[in-house]
């Protein structure tokens, strides 16, 4: 419970945004267009699960793969002078996370809970970053994010953190407010 209060102001912008987001619909020429609803979600659940352990595993390649080629990462509260708020296609994507074996120790994403939503292409996933930073300290962070899926590919992944944490662990000694 106490993940849930901390994350309130996010997860309440997560909540109003969801509501506005236009519903996506499936490729009806891949696999999954012939699949039912639960079938969609369970699949979804197993790529968003398999994305993490590539993460933690430092297989970017593999973690980037599940996108779709013009697959975008986006991250409204990213501050935008230590990391772009929006990554558009695999190619950015890739650049961004290709950081991550030589600036991290390890990266673990623990407590992951993978919610359903009306639509099977989208699920709301609550988690949190247990990091270990080579140059010293830690990033931990509590997270909120949606994915939304076209087909078997992730085409948006919509993620929510405090950047206050982020500009603690990330930005200028001093500057973080």
């Amino acid at each position: 419970m106490s993940f849930i209060w901390r994350c309130s102001g996010a997860v309440a912008l997560l909540l109003a945004a969801m509501i506005t987001l236009p519903c996506c619909t499936n490729d009806d020429s891949s696999s999954e267009g012939r699949m039912n609803d639960d079938q969609r979600r369970n699949a979804h659940r197993e790529a968003i699960r398999s994305y993490f352990s590539r993460l933690e595993a430092f297989d970017i390649a593999g973690a980037v793969d599940l996108f779709a080629e013009d697959g975008v990462q986006t991250m409204p509260y990213a501050p935008a002078d230590l990391l772009p708020p929006k990554l558009e296609g695999r190619a950015a994507i890739s650049r961004q996370y290709s950081g991550m074996p030589t600036n991290f120790v390890y990266g673990r994403y623990p407590d992951l809970v993978i919610h359903d939503m009306v639509d099977p292409d989208r699920l709301f996933v609550t988690f949190r970053g247990d990091i270990e930073l080579r140059a010293g300290g830690r990033y931990d962070n509590t997270y909120a994010g949606v994915f939304i899926f076209q087909g078997e590919k992730i085409i948006e992944y919509i993620e929510y953190f405090d950047p206050i944490v982020f500009r603690n662990a990330f930005g200028p000694k001093g500057t973080a407010p």
